[in-house]
């Protein structure tokens, strides 16, 4: 890294290293929430992880979101939704409906900073 690691490496968290840890029973919802443009946690890493946890006989969901950028990683309200909609015993498929619609919401919301073109389409 330019400049040196902002953290220690050893210190980072690696959920790679967990998945063998994940108690089986009852069989948990994973559900693995994923921005195709952060630059923080590229997506080929998340597939990885995707990948390792159907290998060891989980069920992992996986959905696209979208993140503010620049570094279209923090997707964090998204996270709790979704913890908020499993509790609730929701299905996936309302769970993905919520996440569109916040990221809708979102977009709406911040489309003149960060959309200026599809504001001004929007005026016209």
């Amino acid at each position: 890294m330019p400049g040196g690691a902002t953290y220690p490496v050893e210190a980072l968290y690696d959920p790679m290293q967990e998945v063998e840890h994940i108690h089986r029973e009852p069989a948990p919802k994973i559900v693995l929430i994923s921005d195709p443009r952060d630059t923080v946690m590229p997506l080929h890493s998340q597939v990885q992880y995707l990948r390792k946890l159907q290998a060891e006989g989980f069920e992992p969901v996986h959905i696209y979101a979208h993140a503010e950028g620049p570094k279209h990683h923090n997707l964090g309200v998204h996270g709790r939704k979704t913890a908020a909609l499993l509790v609730q015993r929701k299905t996936i498929q309302e769970i993905r409906k919520a996440l569109v619609d916040l990221d809708v919401t979102n977009i709406t919301e911040h489309r003149s900073t960060a959309f200026p073109l599809l504001a001004s389409a929007a005026e016209n």
